[in-house]
């Protein structure tokens, strides 16, 4: 896999910034550039130069054809399969992965899982004050009519403890699908991760 054109000056200079942060083992890299600079031919000429497995996220299904499209044209070569080098879907990996956002991001349940961890957070620190839950819960909603500033500054203090534990309660509002991707990401050995239009 080798990218088949000449490349611009500036792709050069990044591509050459990109080489020492490799072997400085550097693990993020950020390009910055104007529409029409070429971005995602830099990033497949950076992953072209990597022996890893990548997963590459993008944030709808149009982007998402469209890289696999450029590795088509203008990187693979003579006897390099595209079905077997690209994946499109969470069904089944490869060495490359383009995948959209919304393919992580699908929830099992409908509810608010973290807004119920910051009340069950701000109901252990004062459940001595009130006589059950519900007590408490009410009390919620009265302060939400009588005082919003002090609601949101307990919904922000409790938040903020919730940094924590995110990936469980991550874990718990994404549907099994996900789950399994992810760990079958893991046992992929993905070692670099493009985020495309972040």
């Amino acid at each position: 896999m080798r990218f088949k054109y000449d490349l611009y000056h500036y792709q050069e200079d990044v591509l050459d910034i990109f080489e020492n942060e490799i072997k400085r083992w550097d693990k993020k890299i950020h390009i910055v550039a104007p529409p029409w600079a070429w971005k995602t031919i830099m990033w497949l000429e950076m992953i072209s130069r990597l022996w890893w497995n990548h997963l590459i996220l993008v944030p709808n299904i149009t982007l998402q054809y469209q890289w696999k499209d450029k590795l088509k044209k203008m990187f693979l070569e003579q006897g390099e399969s595209p079905d077997k080098m690209i994946s499109t879907s969470t069904s089944s990996l490869k060495k490359i992965n383009i995948i959209t956002y919304q393919s992580l991001t699908q929830t099992s349940r409908d509810n608010d899982l973290i807004y119920d961890k910051i009340i069950d957070l701000w109901f252990d620190d004062l459940k001595k004050d009130f006589g059950d839950k519900l007590e408490f819960l009410n009390y919620i909603d009265v302060l939400k009519d009588t005082d919003i500033k002090e609601y949101w500054d307990n919904i922000s203090k409790y938040k903020k403890k919730l940094k924590w534990s995110w990936w469980d309660i991550v874990s718990k509002m994404l549907s099994k699908k996900v789950l399994d991707y992810i760990d079958q990401l893991k046992k992929h050995k993905i070692e670099s991760i493009v985020v495309d239009e972040a």
